[in-house]
C-alpha cells in the first residue's frame, strides 16, 4: 500500500510539521509513504495532477482554517480520478467532523487530535482490510463525532525531521515544538480544549536544535504555545542556542508577564536578530481579559517589552485582537495606543476568528456574534463593534502593516504621529480618512508610492520636515540611490566629482570607510552616497546637514543603512 502525506502551506517559504511527524511515527511496516508539499498560491490543477501521478492508495491532508478550502478542492478532484482513500486531519476538522461528512461525500476518514498513533492504527487497518474502529478516527457512519482527549507520550514521538533530506528546507522556515498543550484556556483558542502541558526531554530538545544549527536552517519557529511556561527550562534552551548558533534564528511565542530579569538579560546579550519573540497582548480591557479566561498583568507586560526593546537586538512582535467581548471601539483605541506606544518592531492587529469547539463559539448568541460562514470564520460584528467599526479597523490594519510594521518610515512617524494627533490611533484614523477620500485603498500601491502618499499627506502640516525625514527614511531603509520622487528630489545629492574629491582625503576614508581600505575610490563610490539635508533628520535642527550613507545594514533590528552625519 502506498500513502502520500500532503501539506498545503500558506506560502512558499513555509513548511508543514504535521506530515513529517506522521512520516516518522505513523507508517506501519510494509507501507510505502512519502511527503508532498505545496502552497495555496499554486494552481490547483497542477497539484491535483502531481498527486494523481503519485498513484497512492491513501492521501492524508493536513487541514487548517487557512488551507481547508484549497484542500477540499484538491481532495474532491483527486477522489474522482482515483480509487484512493481521502483522509483529513488537523485543527480545522478535528472538532467539526460531522459537518464535513454531511457536506462532502468524498472524505473517507477524519482524524481528530494528536495524529501519530491513530494514523498508524488507521493505515494498519486499511492495509490489512480490518474494520476501522479507533478512538478519534471518524467516518461517515460514525455514531459519535465527539473528540475524546487522548494524549500520547511526547518523549516517545520520533523527531519529525529524522531521515529527511534537509536540502529540501534550504531558505525555508522550519517548525518545531519542544512542548505540547497550553497552561492557559483562552476562550477563543482551541488550546482550551487540551489543558495538559507536556515537555519534551530537554536533552532531546538540545540535540534537535543542534540538528537545525548543523544544517544551517535560516529560521526555526517553535510552535510551543507558551515557550516560557517554565522559565528555568526556557533559559536553558536560550543559553544552549547562544552557545551554539551562528546563523540560525529562533522564533518563540512568550507570555511577557512571566519573563524575569534573568531571561531578559540573556536575550539582551544575543547577537542581533538571533531571536524573535511574539507576545500576545490581545487587549488591556480588564473586563475583556476576564471574560476570555486570560490571566495577565498589563503593567508588567509593558515594563518587560520596554526592557526587551532596549538593546534593539531581539525582534518583538506584539499581537492585538479586535472583536473580543466587552471591547468596544473606545476600549480598543486604548489597547491600540498602549501597544503602539511600546514601539514593538511589529504590531499585528488580528481579528477574532470563531473556531469550532471553542468556548467563544458556544457563547456566540450571548455576544451577538456575526461572523463569516466560510474560513477563516472571521468576525463581522458583535454587541460592541458594528460592521462599520470592523471595516474601519481593517483599513487601519492595512496602514499599520504598510507603514509601521515595514519599519521603512520609522523616523518620519516618530516625529509626526503625536504632533498632528492626540494619540497614535487618532493619527491612523486621519490617515485612513485621507486614503478613503483619495480612493487609495482601491488601487495597487508600491513601496515607493507609500512614501509619495505620506509626503502628500504631511505637506499640509510641515512640508519641509516631511521631505527631509521621508528622504532620510527612504535612503536608510530602502536604497541609498534616490528615486525620481517629488519629495526626495528636493534633497541635494553630491555629484561624482565632489564625492571623489572627498575620497582622495586619507582622513575621510580612515574615519568613515576603513572597511573599504582594499577597494579603489571607484569601487567605494558604488557603495556610498552623500546627501545634503536642509534639516538635520536626526536632531531635527533646522540646519543644513551632510550625511554619508553606506550600502551596508547596521547591526540592530530597527536600524537601516549605516550613515554618518558629516556636518
Amino acid at each position: 500500500m502506498k500513502v502520500t502525506l500532503v501539506g498545503i502551506n500558506s506560502a512558499y517559504s513555509h513548511t508543514n510539521l504535521a506530515v513529517y511527524y506522521l512520516l516518522n511515527n505513523s507508517i506501519p511496516k510494509g507501507v510505502d509513504a512519502g511527503v508532498k508539499q505545496y502552497n495555496i498560491n499554486m494552481l490547483e490543477e497542477n497539484v491535483i495532477e502531481d498527486l494523481f501521478y503519485e498513484k497512492s492508495d491513501v492521501y492524508i491532508f493536513s487541514s487548517y482554517i487557512w488551507n481547508i478550502e484549497y484542500v477540499l478542492k484538491v481532495a474532491s478532484s483527486l477522489k474522482k480520478t482515483t480509487n484512493a482513500k481521502i483522509v483529513l486531519g488537523g485543527s480545522e476538522v478535528s472538532f467539526n467532523a460531522k459537518n464535513y461528512f454531511d457536506r462532502y461525500d468524498f472524505i473517507d476518514y477524519i482524524l481528530a487530535g494528536e495524529g501519530e498513533e491513530i494514523t498508524y492504527d488507521l493505515l494498519n487497518g486499511i492495509n490489512n482490510n480490518k474494520k476501522i474502529s479507533i478512538v478519534n478516527v471518524f467516518d461517515k457512519n460514525s455514531k459519535d463525532y465527539n473528540y475524546i482527549k487522548k494524549h500520547i507520550d511526547f518523549n516517545k514521538v520520533i523527531f519529525p525531521y529524522k531521515n529527511v533530506n534537509m536540502e529540501d528546507f534550504q531558505n525555508k522556515i522550519i517548525y518545531y515544538e519542544s512542548q505540547r498543550g497550553c497552561p492557559y484556556n483562552c476562550s477563543y483558542c482551541l488550546s482550551e480544549l487540551d489543558k495538559s502541558l507536556r515537555f519534551r526531554d530537554l536533552n532531546k530538545v538540545k540535540e534537535e536544535i543542534m540538528f537545525f544549527i548543523d544544517n544551517n536552517i535560516p529560521l526555526v519557529k517553535f510552535i510551543d504555545r507558551t515557550f516560557n511556561a517554565d522559565n528555568k527550562r526556557a533559559k536553558e534552551i536560550i543559553r544552549f542556542i547562544l552557545r551554539n548558533s551562528k546563523h540560525t534564528k529562533f522564533h518563540f511565542e512568550v507570555c511577557a508577564n512571566l519573563l524575569d530579569d534573568e531571561i531578559i538579560e540573556l536575550l539582551g546579550s544575543a547577537p542581533n536578530d538571533m531571536f524573535q519573540l511574539e507576545i500576545g497582548l490581545q487587549s488591556i480591557n480588564e473586563h475583556t481579559i476576564k471574560e476570555i479566561n486570560r490571566t495577565t498583568d498589563t503593567e508588567k507586560i509593558g515594563i518587560n517589552v520596554l526592557k526587551l526593546l532596549k538593546n534593539d537586538n531581539v525582534h518583538i512582535h506584539l499581537d492585538l485582537i479586535s472583536g473580543l467581548p466587552y471591547e468596544d471601539l473606545n476600549s480598543f483605541k486604548e489597547s491600540f495606543n498602549f501597544a503602539y506606544n511600546l514601539k514593538p518592531h511589529m504590531l499585528q492587529l488580528g481579528f477574532l476568528k470563531i473556531l469550532h469547539g471553542t468556548m467563544i463559539e458556544k457563547k456566540k448568541k450571548d455576544y451577538d456574534l456575526k461572523y463569516n460562514d466560510f474560513t477563516p470564520y472571521e468576525i463581522l460584528s458583535n454587541k460592541w463593534l458594528s460592521y462599520e467599526d470592523i471595516s474601519n479597523l481593517k483599513n487601519i490594519e492595512f496602514l499599520i502593516d504598510r507603514y509601521f510594521n515595514s519599519n521603512n518610515f520609522y523616523n518620519t512617524l516618530e516625529f509626526f504621529v503625536n504632533r498632528i494627533a492626540d494619540s497614535p490611533f487618532e493619527f491612523y484614523e486621519m490617515l485612513k480618512d485621507y486614503f478613503i477620500k483619495n480612493e487609495l485603498f482601491k488601487r495597487s500601491i508600491s513601496k515607493d508610492d507609500l512614501y509619495e502618499i505620506l509626503y502628500d499627506f504631511f505637506k499640509a502640516y510641515d512640508e519641509k520636515t516631511a521631505y527631509n525625514l521621508l528622504s532620510f527614511d527612504y535612503l536608510s531603509y530602502v536604497k541609498i540611490r534616490k528615486p525620481k520622487k517629488e519629495f526626495i528630489e528636493k534633497i541635494e545629492v553630491l555629484n561624482k566629482e565632489e564625492v571623489f574629491e572627498m575620497l582622495k582625503t586619507e582622513d575621510f576614508r580612515e574615519l568613515y570607510l576603513n572597511e573599504y581600505n582594499e577597494l579603489s575610490n571607484k569601487e567605494v563610490y558604488k557603495k556610498i552616497s552623500l546627501y545634503k539635508f536642509t534639516i538635520n533628520p536626526i536632531t531635527k535642527e533646522k540646519k543644513e546637514t551632510l550625511i554619508l550613507f553606506k550600502n551596508k545594514k547596521q547591526d540592530k533590528v530597527r536600524l537601516g543603512h549605516e550613515y554618518f552625519c558629516l556636518s
